[in-house]
């Protein structure tokens, strides 16, 4: 790890597939510049890109990481983390109330972009294949990916 404060992790979950390619079922995203050094930190990440879903993961920074951390450091650590809404496919945030208001005939709207604070993720560098929106971590599209949309928007 080159920078870690600035670096994110990228935890991607796929399926296993007997016949073709194994699919991305989701990710998760752990901020490396956060942990704590030479302490295990255990935590159940939710997924984002689907519906539900997570996994869980155990993490020591051995070589890098916060230093001088009080013993309750991974528990509010975790808290934080398991309070952190996972991402759409779309990009957005999966959270029951993502900040859209409903117009009189019960509609959900865009809200207005100054009443959503950016993600906790905002100043941070993606890995490859990875962007960051809103300061949320979002998955790019192969180039796979991209000929199957256009493909798929001239058949129309």
């Amino acid at each position: 790890v080159t920078r870690p404060q600035e670096m994110l992790l990228v935890v991607e979950v796929f399926d296993k597939d007997a016949v073709g390619k194994d699919d991305l079922i989701g990710f998760t995203v752990v901020d490396l510049g956060l942990l704590p050094k030479g302490v295990e930190v255990v935590t159940t990440e939710n997924l984002s890109w689907v519906p539900h879903g997570s996994i869980t993961l155990g993490l020591t920074a051995t070589n890098f990481g916060l230093e001088g951390v009080t013993p309750d450091y991974a528990p509010r650590y975790i808290g934080w983390k398991n309070s952190l809404p996972s991402v759409s496919k779309k990009g957005f945030d999966k959270a029951k109330d993502s900040g859209k208001k409903k117009d009189k005939h019960g509609k959900a709207g865009k809200a207005p972009a100054a009443t959503k604070p950016a993600g906790p993720f905002a100043n941070k560098i993606p890995p490859h294949g990875y962007s960051i929106m809103n300061g949320h971590v979002k998955r790019n599209k192969s180039e796979a990916e991209k000929a199957m949309h256009a493909a798929g928007k001239a058949a129309k």
